[in-house]
């Protein structure tokens, strides 16, 4: 989401919904499974488990340390399921951070392979800085990609990650993606912090399946107001949940942390669970 996420009278709603509801959303969990069945999707990979986790928001704000209280939660219901792949949809940052603290924090995440996109916020501080943190990030074993396709192997069969840089901050380049995944790469997952840049993408036909993060689900969802708060602060189309792209899904998650006031309000935090099916299996 924007940096400036709350003006002064969101600001003044956020104290309100944070002293009602802080405690039972903010800190609350809840995982959230899809099982997407495919017509390309390869049989000897049915049942493939890919976990998503986006909008971690990990700083300091005018000194003060901004954590994610859903962390623990995340951590453990990773732990538990050990998917095949986990995808990282950006945001590690809020406001002041070191590199090598956001990317120890990643590095909690357990999976069989890790694969990341940076967002906005990350480079919130400037594109050295960003740089940095994908440095520390890939330096423990997590796999940054931007506007870079990558070639993953599970049971001997490969499965492409394609990772769109961040859209928000003006630093994707579908055009030079494409150029990177060769033709007939196949099956090929596409990784986007913003979801409304997947659009292009998906024009082309050669994604099976989209991910995304960034909104936040709107983080302060008041009934009436959703789409004015996405398109107003996350400038998004899209709020959360399985959206379809001509015939590509694409799956946007409401992330764990929070941007301007540390709240959320009908809008839990969350990790993504994506079981994947092929349709050549009965």
């Amino acid at each position: 989401m924007s940096q400036g996420i709350f003006s002064s009278a969101a600001t003044a709603v956020g104290r309100v919904l944070g002293a009602l509801t802080g405690s039972s959303w903010g800190a609350g969990f809840e995982p959230v499974w899809y099982s997407l069945r495919m017509p390309e999707w390869p049989a000897a990979l049915d049942g493939f488990l890919v976990a998503v986790v986006a909008d971690i928001h990990i700083g300091r704000n005018h000194g003060r340390a901004w954590t994610c209280p859903a962390l623990p939660a995340a951590l453990r219901a990773i732990r538990a399921e050990r998917p095949d792949l986990l995808i990282f949809a950006g945001d590690f940052a809020f406001k002041e951070w070191t590199p090598v603290d956001l990317a120890h924090i990643a590095s909690l995440f357990e999976a069989g392979s890790r694969v990341a996109v940076l967002g906005n916020h990350d480079f919130a501080r400037g594109d050295t800085q960003a740089a940095q943190l994908a440095d520390a990030l890939e330096d423990c074993g997590i796999t940054v990609l931007r506007n870079q396709a990558h070639m993953l192997r599970f049971s001997n069969q490969p499965v492409w990650v394609a990772g769109l840089d961040d859209a928000p901050s003006g630093h994707d380049d579908v055009d030079l993606l494409l150029s990177r995944l060769p033709e007939g790469a196949s099956p090929a997952i596409l990784l986007s912090h913003g979801p409304d840049a997947v659009r292009e993408a998906a024009r082309t036909g050669r994604f099976m399946l989209a991910v995304a993060g960034h909104t936040h689900g709107g983080q302060v969802a008041i009934p009436g107001l959703r789409s004015f708060i996405l398109r107003r602060f996350a400038h998004s189309e899209f709020d959360r949940g399985l959206y379809r792209l001509g015939g590509m899904p694409l799956v946007v998650t409401k992330g764990l942390g929070m941007v301007g006031y540390p709240v959320r309000f009908r809008a839990r935090p969350e990790v993504v669970f994506l079981k994947l099916h092929s349709s050549q299996i009965d």
